[in-house]
């Protein structure tokens, strides 16, 4: 029955990448302000990197999508052209 009720719950909330981007300015600014112990500078620096990697994840794929819209747009603009009748 545990296994009926696991199925039955939804998913948790999802976070956006502009919510991660926030998250890594808050340990940054945490990290400013001397927030953090000696002995946790390595896992705080790991999470950092990890935060910023998937910003920068996250913004080459929008880039990506962002060029391939443009490419769309020029392949439109290609057949858009009128055709000539030939008589």
């Amino acid at each position: 029955m545990s296994n009926e009720q696991n199925t039955m719950r939804p998913p948790p909330e999802t976070i956006t990448i502009s919510e991660v981007s926030f998250m890594h300015q808050i340990l940054q600014a945490c990290a400013q302000r001397g927030a953090f112990k000696p002995e946790e500078f390595k896992d705080v620096g790991s999470l950092n990197e990890k935060l910023k990697a998937l910003i920068d994840f996250a913004k080459s794929l929008e880039d990506g999508s962002n060029e391939d819209e443009k490419n769309d747009e020029s392949e439109e603009k290609t057949l858009e052209k009128p055709v000539e009748k030939t008589e």
